[in-house]
């Protein structure tokens, strides 16, 4: 029996995702598709010969033309394939009008495999719309920080320096969990055999233990952060560089003693300043940061240390940790079971799930060996389970210098009287209140009971597509701000036939909708040109 058959409340299905099948997949393509509204068709097929054999069949070469149709092979790899796929050509914008199809006879077969599936499936939605739909003001924050940040981005050295200069060099990755703890006593002694690169979190723990990492990392917006490194002293810090990414609050940089780095996370608007530095697919936490820099500098082993994304009972962090081993915050947060490196089951958080799907991704499309350490943590997907005691005798042979590497290659980097262009900024506020003037004009005319549907329809799209088609002010710089209003705004509208049977409700939401979207997009413009106005005089922008 086909799942189709038995649902009589559906009314729109914007995506359609079907887990395996053949020809029931043809039958609602050409039979209910557009009854429903479709415009997205998923096929996620698990079985191997079956995958095959719909590849070679004639009759799905005619539904592959389709420009909706996709086909995913469920393989290790599922979750990054259906996280690219999700954002690939917006189709996040479905995420609130899709409708899940299956066989159930096949579903009664593989029903171990088929949740599996569907866990897999929930977990992915879960975390695209989250890292892609971050909250606007928590943009705006990182935008301010990295105009605060201006002068640290201008006088220290770039990660792009250092690309590639580690190849064949293991590299061990240090997170603030709580297996460090008992790991900690093997992490001494290594610095001259592998690439130390440890979380911000992690750093005092180490200090306290005798052990220097080569790059401490540090990314999240977060107050607290100054704390992890306030009371170390300058000689303590030698040898050791704070890789950061410049949306951190200035009073970290002000913190670290120490030589610093610049790295950028792979947002556009590092694109709009003009500075090279390096730009990283960074993702969720310093973990994930280590991660990307580890690959990036070309090592070809990665060892994870201290990386748990779950609790030990009551303990969430390393022994020694500055804001102590039994934080609130992470036990205050929702809690899920995921699977364990030692346990078939192990506890996790909101976040650390977050962290988590990172590394998966990460690993997934990573061409280093990946290697965890932690007995008590989650299980990620590629990685493959090793102590550290071993890990070391097995991977860690070689000595080098790398305190000197670092430096040497650092040096090139010189100090200079950095000016930023004032183009952009002047281009960016002009074409600022332009948009303001076009969201008002918009409003007006949306909300006069005189202008038809339709020429209501012609305004909505004249004004989005005249907004965006500047690259420098909105792909490079707003882009990003209001990346979670639009997602959110596209999953508004593509509900709304599915929400309201009547023509004129549906219209006059539509309309609603459209005019909250403008009246948001005037207010976030607004604060961006002021911030835009404060920062232009700053010694570092020319005149």
């Amino acid at each position: 029996m086909f799942s189709i058959e038995v649902r009589n409340n559906i009314k729109t299905c914007g995506m359609a995702i079907f887990l395996g099948l053949i020809d029931e997949v043809i039958y609602y393509a050409s039979k209910k598709s557009t009854t429903y509204n479709t415009q997205k068709i998923l096929v996620i097929e698990p079985n191997n010969k079956r995958y095959k054999k719909t590849i070679e069949e004639i009759k799905w070469n005619e539904l592959k033309k389709h420009p909706g149709f996709t086909i995913i092979k469920y393989s290790n790899n599922f979750f990054r394939e259906l996280n690219e796929y999700l954002l690939s050509n917006q189709n996040y914008g479905f995420l609130r009008n899709f409708d899940l199809f299956y066989n159930f006879d096949d579903f009664e077969k593989n029903n171990q495999l088929y949740i599996q599936i569907l866990t897999q499936i929930k977990g992915c939605i879960t975390y695209t719309l989250m890292f892609y739909g971050n909250d606007a003001k928590d943009s705006l924050i990182g935008y301010y920080n990295m105009f605060n940040n201006i002068h640290e981005i201008c006088n220290n050295p770039g990660i792009n320096l250092l690309k590639d200069k580690f190849k064949d060099l293991p590299a061990i990755i240090v997170g603030a969990g709580p297996s460090l703890t008992k790991n900690m006593q093997y992490l001494k002694g290594i610095e001259d055999k592998a690439l130390l690169i440890a979380a911000d979190a992690a750093l005092k723990p180490l200090l306290d233990n005798g052990i220097k990492p080569h790059l401490i990392t540090t990314l999240e917006r977060e107050p607290e952060i100054e704390l992890l490194f306030k009371d170390i002293h300058k000689d303590k810090l030698e040898g050791i560089y704070l890789v950061a990414c410049p949306v951190v609050y200035n009073e970290v940089f002000k913190a670290y003693k120490g030589e610093k780095i610049i790295c950028y996370r792979q947002f556009d608007h590092f694109k709009w300043i003009g500075i090279e530095r390096g730009m990283l697919p960074i993702k969720t936490s310093p973990g994930n940061m280590n991660f990307n820099i580890a690959e990036y500098l070309g090592c070809n082993t990665i060892i994870m240390v201290g990386q748990d994304m779950a609790l030990d009972g009551d303990i969430t962090n390393v022994d020694g940790a500055v804001l102590g081993n039994s934080q609130q915050t992470y036990k205050d947060e929702p809690k899920y079971e995921v699977k364990g490196n030692a346990k078939d089951k192990v506890i996790t958080t909101h976040f650390l799930k977050t962290v988590l799907e990172s590394f998966v991704l990460d690993v997934s499309n990573s061409k280093s060996k990946v290697i965890n350490t932690s007995d008590i943590g989650a299980y990620v997907e590629g990685t493959e389970l090793m102590n550290l005691e071993e890990s070391k005798e097995k991977y860690i042979t070689k000595t080098v210098n790398i305190n000197k590497k670092i430096k040497q290659t650092l040096s090139k980097f010189i100090k200079n009287d950095i000016i930023v262009s004032k183009k952009p900024i002047k281009l960016t506020i002009k074409h600022f209140k332009r948009c303001i003037d076009m969201c008002n004009k918009s409003i007006c005319i949306l909300k006069d009971n005189n202008s038809t549907f339709k020429d209501k329809i012609s305004i909505i799209t004249n004004v989005k597509n005249d907004m965006t088609d500047n690259k420098i002010a909105w792909q490079l710089y707003f882009a990003h701000i209001v990346q979670s209003i639009f997602i959110n705004h596209e999953l508004h509208l593509s509900t709304l036939k599915q929400n309201h049977q009547d023509e004129k409700t549906i219209q006059d939401k539509y309309i609603q909708l459209n005019v909250e979207y403008f009246e948001t997009i005037k207010d976030l413009l607004r604060i961006c040109i002021d911030d835009l106005i404060k920062f232009r005089n700053d010694e570092y922008f020319e005149i």
